[in-house]
C-alpha cells in the first residue's frame, strides 16, 4: 500500500511540474496556405499577422493595439480592440494587417472564435510619403504572462534608402533606437488580462 502511495504521489508531483503556471500562456504563428494568403491579401491589406490564440485560458481578455510613432513621437493609437475569451466562445486565430494606398493606410484587427469575428479597422493619412518600407513579423511561439503586452509585428517605414531592424521586443536597447531613428514606425502588440466578472 505504501509502495503505491507512493508511485501515485511521484505522478501527481510530475503531473504539477510539467503544467505552466496560471498566469503564463503562448501564442504561436499559424502557417497560410497560398491560397489563404492570396486572398486575404485581397481583403484586408498586403502585411498580414496571423496567430494561433487558441491556447489561451478563459474568462480573460484578448487585446489587440497598433502603435504608431513619428519621428521618434508616440502617436495615438491606430487601432485598440478587445475580445473577451470565453468557454462559449473561445478565440482560435487573431489577424493583423495593413493595407497601403497612395494617400494613407487601413489598418485591420481581427480575431475568428468558434461562433464568429470580432473585427476593427481604422483609416490614417500619411503625414509625409516615405520612399523604403520594412515589415517584420514574430515567426516562433512566445510564452508571456498576464498583463504583459508582447510585440508581433513591426511595420518602418522611411524616407530613407535603407532600413535596418532591431528587436520585435521593447526591452531591447535596439527598439528604442528604431523608434527614435525611422521616421514612421507602428507596433502590433497583443496582452491578455484577466476579465473582470459583473456581479448583479
Amino acid at each position: 500500500m505504501k509502495r503505491i502511495i507512493f508511485i501515485l504521489s511521484i505522478i501527481f508531483l510530475i503531473g504539477c511540474t510539467t503544467k505552466p503556471t496560471q498566469s503564463e500562456m503562448s501564442i504561436s504563428p499559424t502557417e497560410l496556405t497560398s491560397r489563404e494568403k492570396s486572398i486575404l491579401e485581397g481583403v484586408i491589406g498586403q502585411e498580414i499577422l496571423s496567430y494561433d490564440v487558441s491556447s489561451l485560458p478563459n474568462d480573460h481578455q484578448l487585446r489587440l493595439t497598433v502603435e504608431h510613432y513619428h519621428n521618434g513621437e508616440k502617436q495615438n493609437h491606430v487601432a485598440n480592440m478587445s475580445s473577451s475569451i470565453t468557454a462559449k466562445d473561445k478565440p482560435h486565430t487573431l489577424f493583423f494587417s495593413r493595407e497601403k494606398t497612395d494617400e494613407g493606410y487601413t489598418i485591420h484587427a481581427l480575431v475568428l472564435s468558434e461562433n464568429g469575428v470580432s473585427a476593427m479597422e481604422a483609416y490614417k493619412e500619411y503625414n509625409t510619403k516615405n520612399s523604403s518600407s520594412l515589415f517584420k513579423k514574430l515567426e516562433e511561439e512566445i510564452t508571456f504572462n498576464t498583463n504583459e503586452e508582447i510585440i508581433v509585428g513591426v511595420t518602418i517605414e522611411d524616407s530613407g534608402n535603407a532600413i535596418i531592424t532591431g528587436s520585435l521586443q521593447e526591452d531591447d536597447p535596439r527598439f528604442k533606437e528604431v523608434i527614435a531613428k525611422y521616421q514612421d514606425v507602428f507596433v502590433y502588440k497583443v496582452s491578455v488580462s484577466k476579465e473582470q466578472k459583473v456581479i448583479d
